[in-house]
C-alpha cells in the first residue's frame, strides 16, 4: 500500500492555483507546527541530531547540542569539534556507508558528568542519518571502572595487613642477626653479612612495593580550590627542570591566555603532571622534545603532553592504566594508574594517541567548574 502524500507536498503541486491569502494561512500553520515541534524536541531528555550528506547538520535539539558540545550556529558536524571519542565513533560509521544501526556508550563531562548511549540510524529515503542520544542512569562500563578501583583499594588494605606485619618481624630479626655477627669469626662473618645484605635489600624493596601500592590506591580526598592551571604546570616544570636538562629533554610549553582559573586539587594535579613528564622522559632515553599546551573548548579544559619517544605498542595501549602493567623492567606500573584515578576523580577523562617510533600524546580533559557565588548577608536596619 503506497504511503499517503503529505499535505505540504500536495500544496506545493498546486501552488500556482492557490489564492495568496489561503497560501499565507497554510504557511502560518506550517510555521506554527515547526515551532511547536522544535519546542517539544528541546524539552526532551534525549538528544536528537539529523545529519545530511557530508556531515551537514540538518536538525539538532538542545540536548544533542549540550551532549556533543555543539554550537547553536554549527552547520557541519565534522568542523564543530564534538567530543573526540563520539566524533570518532560517528565518523567511522558514517564513512562506511552501511545502513546497519550502530550503538555505543560514552562518558561525557558536560552539561554534567554522566554516561550517554548514542544510536545511529541511516534514513534511506532521505539519505540522512538520525542520531539518538539517551542519558543512562547506570552503565556497566562505569560500574566496572568504579568496582575495579574499590576492589583494588580493598586489596591494598589486605596487603598492608597481611604483608606489613611479617615485614616488620623480618626487619627486627635481621637487626638481631647483625648484632650476633659482630662476635663471629671474620671469615664466617663476611659470608653471612653478604647473605644478610641481600635479604635486607629484598625486604626493603618489598616494603617499597607495598607502600607504593597503598599510595596509588588510597589517595587522599580531593580539596578543590580555584587554581590557574598554567601556573600549576609552570611549577611542575620548574620542579622537573634539573632532571629534564640532565636527560636532554627540551620542553615547549604553550599556555592558553584565555584559560580561566577553575576548581581543581592543585596538589593532586601536580602529581599527575610530574608522572606524565617522567613518562615522556622515560620514552625518550636519548633525549628529545616534549610539547605541553593548554586550551579550552567551552566548559572543557584541555591539557596535551606530546613526546617524540618510542611510542606504545597497539597491544599495550588498552592496558596502560592498569595497576602493575608496565613494559619497562624498572617501572612500577603505578604512575599512570595514579594519573587515571586523579583525573577520573576530577570528573575528567584521558585520551591517548600513540604510534610506535613516532611518540605519544596524552590529552587530559577537565570540566571547568567555578565556585558558587554566595549571596551576601544583609544587615538589618536598627
Amino acid at each position: 500500500m503506497p504511503k499517503p502524500v503529505p499535505f505540504s507536498r500536495k500544496l506545493l503541486a498546486r501552488l500556482e492555483r492557490i489564492d495568496p491569502a489561503v497560501l499565507k494561512g497554510h504557511l502560518e500553520d506550517i510555521l506554527r507546527e515547526q515551532e511547536l515541534s522544535g519546542h517539544i524536541f528541546d524539552h526532551l531528555s534525549e538528544g536528537v541530531l539529523v545529519l545530511g550528506p557530508a556531515g551537514r547538520i540538518e536538525f539538532s535539539n538542545q540536548q544533542a547540542r549540550d551532549y556533543l558540545g555543539l554550537e547553536t550556529a554549527a552547520l557541519n558536524f565534522s568542523s564543530a569539534r564534538p567530543d573526540a571519542e563520539i566524533g570518532r565513533f560517528l565518523g567511522e560509521h558514517l564513512e562506511r556507508g552501511n545502513t546497519a544501526p550502530a550503538t555505543a556508550d560514552f562518558r561525557i563531562m558536560t552539561p554534567r558528568e554522566s554516561w550517554i548511549r548514542i544510536s545511529l540510524v541511516r534514513l534511506e529515503s532521505s539519505h540522512q542519518n538520525l542520531i539518538l542520544i539517551m542519558p543512562l542512569r547506570e552503565s556497566s562500563r562505569a560500574e566496572t571502572a568504579e568496582g575495579r578501583m574499590t576492589a583494588l583499594s580493598n586489596l591494598a588494605a589486605g596487603i598492608a595487613h597481611e604483608i606489613g606485619n611479617p615485614l616488620n618481624a623480618i626487619s627486627i630479626h635481621l637487626q638481631l642477626l647483625k648484632k650476633e655477627l659482630a662476635g663471629m669469626d671474620s671469615r664466617k662473618k663476611e659470608k653471612f653479612e653478604k647473605t644478610l645484605e641481600i635479604i635486607s635489600s629484598e625486604t626493603a624493596r618489598l616494603d617499597r612495593i607495598v607502600k607504593n601500592f597503598l599510595k596509588a590506591t588510597r589517595l587522599p580526598a580531593l580539596r578543590f580550590r580555584s587554581e590557574n592551571l598554567n601556573l600549576a604546570l609552570e611549577n611542575a616544570l620548574a620542579f622537573m627542570r634539573p632532571e629534564l636538562e640532565e636527560n636532554r629533554i627540551r620542553v615547549h610549553f604553550s599556555p592558553s591566555g584565555s584559560l580561566p582559573a577553575f576548581l581543581v586539587d592543585r596538589e593532586r594535579l601536580h602529581q599527575v603532571f610530574i608522572n606524565l613528564i617522567k613518562n615522556a622522559m622515560t620514552a625518550m632515553p636519548q633525549g628529545g622534545n616534549l610539547w605541553i599546551e593548554t586550551s579550552h573548548r567551552g566548559k572543557i579544559a584541555l591539557l596535551r603532553f606530546r613526546d617524540q619517544g618510542v611510542g606504545i605498542q597497539e597491544k599495550d595501549l588498552p592496558h596502560i592504566f592498569e595497576p602493575y602493567y608496565t613494559t619497562r623492567s624498572e617501572g612500577s606500573g603505578l604512575g599512570l594508574l595514579i594519573v587515571y584515578q586523579s583525573i577520573r576523580e576530577h570528573g575528567g577523562r584521558i585520551e591517548v594517541e600513540s604510534k610506535p617510533g613516532q611518540g605519544t600524546t596524552f590529552t587530559l580533559l577537565l570540566p571547568v567548574r567555578k565556585p558558587k557565588l554566595q549571596i551576601p548577608h544583609l544587615r538589618a536596619k536598627i
